[in-house]
């Protein structure tokens, strides 16, 4: 750009008058300092969201003390040591956990609206309970009793179980996810041998692991606020270090980093055909990216179907977090009041 720009003036000067040629230096040296200050400008401010990014994630400490796990990969272990405290002894982070076939192809670009808006696909599904009844009658009391430890709504949990396995304690993805959580072989077997597991494979120690893991995400977000579940998912979907790539985007172009409905509309941008665009933020924001997600639909819908299947349980089930009850009653008082 600068280059550019002095050599049109050095065109104009020609034309017009020679004398010029004294005080042309000076004007392309004035110019030239103007516009490193601007990019100065907004590279510092850049780099402030990006502390704040590093604050959020560093703050976090694990719900459980992590026990040392070696990473074959020497470059993934160091990233991993330099992305946030701790999660060096996460496993399988940017591995995606891929989910059933009902999603739309990766091929497909995305739709802007009118608002500058992407236009995000509507969830298509009618509500079944399935073998919920059954899961519950045989595993309900672990559920609810790692619920209680790690703090999380156990209608949550079903929520996951009924979006990952549908309740078939042995069903097995297309990318080779296991169990009810649909565990990835890496990552259950890093999570077997941090909890001390016989395996991870039985319907009861999948639930153990899937739900540590999924409240060790939710715990890395804590600092977003409520929208820490809605991150805690699409990290559980696409993988941790893809979710802070999306808030990197997110703090680069000045949204809120922290609400889930501003950061999933830079989903789509972690597309290895987007590479260029985005590119530069990381070197600005002094991250290296992680993996591409091409399919950048997947962690939307995910979230979307989760949630959705969530709504519903709270409608059918007693929250087992004392808080929530207290709430939910409130919330019934005054629909009777009102009817």
């Amino acid at each position: 750009m600068i280059f550019f720009m002095n050599r049109w003036i050095l065109l104009m000067m020609k034309k017009l008058y020679k004398k010029y040629y004294i005080i042309l230096p000076s004007v392309l040296i004035l110019l030239t300092i103007v516009l490193m200050l601007f990019e100065n400008s907004n590279h510092n401010d850049n780099i402030k969201d990006s502390n704040k990014i590093n604050e959020i994630l560093k703050s976090q400490n694990t719900i459980l003390k992590y026990e040392e796990f070696k990473v074959n990969d020497l470059n993934l272990k160091s990233y991993l040591q330099n992305l946030i405290v701790n999660w060096n002894k996460i496993f399988d982070i940017f591995y995606l956990n891929l989910n059933k076939n009902k999603y739309v192809s990766f091929e497909e670009d995305f739709e802007i609206d009118e608002s500058g808006k992407i236009k995000f696909p509507k969830i298509k599904v009618r509500f079944s309970k399935g073998n919920i009844e059954g899961i519950i009658k045989n595993f309900g009391d672990i559920i609810i009793e790692y619920c209680n430890e790690y703090k999380l709504d156990w209608r949550l949990i079903l929520a996951i179980i009924h979006q990952e396995s549908y309740f078939d304690s042995n069903a097995v993805s297309r990318a080779g996810a296991y169990g009810l959580m649909q565990l990835m072989p890496r990552t259950g077997l890093g999570l077997q041998n941090q909890l001390n597991l016989e395996d991870f494979k039985s319907a009861k120690n999948n639930l153990i692991a899937g739900i540590y893991y999924f409240a060790t995400l939710v715990n890395s977000f804590e600092s977003v606020g409520e929208d820490k579940y809605k991150f805690a998912l699409a990290a559980y979907n696409a993988g941790f270090g893809r979710v802070v790539d999306v808030m990197t985007l997110a703090a680069y172009e000045e949204k809120n980093y922290k609400k889930w409905n501003e950061v999933k509309e830079y989903l789509p941008f972690l597309a290895a055909k987007y590479d260029t665009v985005y590119r530069n933020a990381f070197k600005i924001m002094g991250r290296q990216r992680s993996q591409y997600l091409n399919n950048w639909r997947e962690p939307y819908l995910y979230v979307e179907y989760v949630y959705y299947y969530y709504e519903r349980y709270k409608d059918i089930f007693q929250s087992n977090l004392k808080e929530k009850q207290t709430k939910e009653k409130q919330k019934g008082k005054q629909k009777k009041k009102k009817h």
